[in-house]
């Protein structure tokens, strides 16, 4: 294989493993772990609804999800990944039964919310 193939396919491989850990950790409901890939003050936008800086607005936002959501399930549908790039298609759903979520109280609704993240 020449060098330049094996040099992508070893930087995709890396790509891939990082996509994978990140998700992993949001299926897990491990923010500290998901906030572990971020450089600090990063940001993470909900398009058309907020944006999120990293640590502090990914602790308090996931930590609101997970603990309205205790039985939220997060997989990864699709992954395509080109070189240092790659995006995630994901879907997450859950019973809202636990602890209120942006002011609303828990109603027992079943949410399932698919998305694409890039990067």
């Amino acid at each position: 294989m020449p060098e330049a193939i094996a040099e992508s396919t070893d930087v995709e491989a890396q790509t891939e493993a990082v996509a994978r850990s990140y998700f992993g950790a949001a299926g897990a409901h491990d923010v500290e772990a998901m906030i572990d890939h971020w450089v600090p003050s990063g940001a993470g936008r909900f398009s058309g609804d907020r944006e999120l800086t990293v640590p502090d607005g990914y602790r308090r936002e996931f930590g609101q999800i997970f603990a309205a959501f205790p039985d939220f399930d997060f997989q990864v549908t699709d992954l395509y990944v080109s070189g240092e790039q790659a995006t995630v298609r994901w879907r997450a759903r859950g019973t809202f039964s636990g602890s209120s979520f942006d002011g609303i109280e828990p109603n027992g609704a079943r949410v399932d919310v698919e998305g694409v993240e890039e990067g």
